[in-house]
Protein backbone atom coordinates (compact mmCIF):
# COMPACT_ATOMS: atom_id res chain seq x y z
CA UNK A 1 0.00 0.00 0.00
CA UNK A 2 1.03 3.49 -0.53
CA UNK A 3 -0.46 6.36 1.50
CA UNK A 4 -0.76 10.27 0.49
CA UNK A 5 -2.12 13.29 1.77
CA UNK A 6 -4.32 14.85 -1.00
CA UNK A 7 -6.09 17.78 0.72
CA UNK A 8 -6.00 19.37 4.43
CA UNK A 9 -2.53 20.12 4.49
CA UNK A 10 -1.78 22.99 2.70
CA UNK A 11 -0.06 24.67 5.54
CA UNK A 12 2.69 22.02 5.70
CA UNK A 13 2.32 20.58 9.39
CA UNK A 14 1.84 16.69 8.68
CA UNK A 15 3.03 14.17 6.36
CA UNK A 16 2.53 10.56 5.90
CA UNK A 17 4.71 7.56 6.02
CA UNK A 18 4.03 6.79 2.31
CA UNK A 19 4.48 3.13 3.28
CA UNK A 20 2.76 2.69 6.55
CA UNK A 21 -0.09 5.27 6.86
CA UNK A 22 1.56 6.92 9.78
CA UNK A 23 0.37 10.51 10.08
CA UNK A 24 3.05 12.61 11.72
CA UNK A 25 3.58 16.14 12.55
CA UNK A 26 6.20 17.93 9.94
CA UNK A 27 6.16 21.46 10.98
CA UNK A 28 4.46 22.00 14.23
CA UNK A 29 5.24 25.71 14.09
CA UNK A 30 1.95 26.09 12.09
CA UNK A 31 -0.21 24.04 14.51
CA UNK A 32 -1.94 26.72 16.88
CA UNK A 33 -4.72 25.43 18.71
CA UNK A 34 -6.23 29.30 18.63
CA UNK A 35 -5.97 30.35 14.97
CA UNK A 36 -6.91 26.48 13.58
CA UNK A 37 -8.60 23.59 16.35
CA UNK A 38 -8.87 21.12 13.65
CA UNK A 39 -7.00 20.14 10.83
CA UNK A 40 -9.53 17.63 8.17
CA UNK A 41 -7.21 16.03 5.80
CA UNK A 42 -7.86 13.74 3.01
CA UNK A 43 -5.71 10.42 2.74
CA UNK A 44 -5.41 8.48 -0.62
CA UNK A 45 -4.59 4.44 -0.03
CA UNK A 46 -3.28 2.35 -3.35
CA UNK A 47 -2.10 -0.89 -4.00
CA UNK A 48 1.13 -1.43 -4.84
CA UNK A 49 1.20 -4.96 -6.25
CA UNK A 50 3.36 -4.92 -9.83
CA UNK A 51 1.55 -6.34 -12.78
CA UNK A 52 -1.43 -5.15 -11.50
CA UNK A 53 -3.67 -1.93 -12.07
CA UNK A 54 -3.29 0.00 -8.89
CA UNK A 55 -6.85 -0.03 -6.53
CA UNK A 56 -7.42 3.44 -5.04
CA UNK A 57 -9.14 4.32 -1.83
CA UNK A 58 -9.69 7.66 0.13
CA UNK A 59 -10.31 8.10 4.03
CA UNK A 60 -11.26 11.40 5.67
CA UNK A 61 -8.69 11.97 9.18
CA UNK A 62 -9.52 14.74 11.76
CA UNK A 63 -6.84 15.59 13.87
CA UNK A 64 -8.17 17.52 16.72
CA UNK A 65 -5.04 19.91 18.11
CA UNK A 66 -5.13 19.78 22.10
CA UNK A 67 -4.16 23.39 23.54
CA UNK A 68 -1.17 24.19 25.22
CA UNK A 69 -0.93 26.89 28.25
CA UNK A 70 1.06 29.07 26.34
CA UNK A 71 0.08 31.93 27.32
CA UNK A 72 1.98 33.67 30.54
CA UNK A 73 0.01 34.94 33.55
CA UNK A 74 -0.23 38.65 33.50
CA UNK A 75 -0.18 40.68 37.10
CA UNK A 76 -3.51 42.90 37.31
CA UNK A 77 -0.73 46.05 38.34
CA UNK A 78 2.74 46.75 37.74
CA UNK A 79 4.16 47.41 41.34
CA UNK A 80 2.53 46.53 44.71
CA UNK A 81 3.04 48.51 47.56
CA UNK A 82 2.29 47.35 51.54
CA UNK A 83 3.59 48.53 54.62
CA UNK A 84 3.33 46.29 57.62
CA UNK A 85 3.71 47.00 61.46
CA UNK A 86 7.45 45.45 62.32
CA UNK A 87 5.51 43.84 65.57
CA UNK A 88 2.87 41.98 63.32
CA UNK A 89 2.62 38.86 64.28
CA UNK A 90 3.38 34.90 62.10
CA UNK A 91 0.78 34.80 59.43
CA UNK A 92 -0.62 38.58 59.67
CA UNK A 93 -1.92 39.87 56.42
CA UNK A 94 0.79 41.94 54.26
CA UNK A 95 -0.63 42.52 50.85
CA UNK A 96 -2.72 40.54 48.06
CA UNK A 97 -1.23 39.87 44.17
CA UNK A 98 -3.29 39.41 41.73
CA UNK A 99 -3.03 37.90 38.30
CA UNK A 100 -4.90 36.63 35.84
CA UNK A 101 -4.37 34.00 32.99
CA UNK A 102 -5.64 35.26 29.89
CA UNK A 103 -5.99 31.88 27.89
CA UNK A 104 -8.53 31.05 30.38
CA UNK A 105 -10.21 34.65 29.93
CA UNK A 106 -10.22 34.14 26.15
CA UNK A 107 -11.96 30.80 26.86
CA UNK A 108 -14.41 32.06 29.51
CA UNK A 109 -15.34 34.75 26.81
CA UNK A 110 -15.88 32.18 23.66
CA UNK A 111 -18.21 29.99 26.61
CA UNK A 112 -20.11 33.37 26.97
CA UNK A 113 -20.67 33.87 23.33
CA UNK A 114 -21.90 30.34 22.72
CA UNK A 115 -23.96 30.35 25.82
CA UNK A 116 -25.63 33.63 24.32
CA UNK A 117 -25.99 32.42 20.92
CA UNK A 118 -27.42 28.79 22.33
CA UNK A 119 -30.02 31.12 24.19
CA UNK A 120 -30.39 33.00 20.99
CA UNK A 121 -31.10 30.11 18.14
CA UNK A 122 -33.06 28.74 21.04
CA UNK A 123 -35.75 31.35 20.86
Amino acid sequence: MIYGILAGNEDGGFEIVAGSGQIRVKNSSVLDRERRANFTLLISAQTDVAGTTPLTAHAVAVVTLLDENDASPQFMQDVYVAAVWEGNSKGAFAIQVKSKDILLLRLSAIFRTLQKNLLTWSR
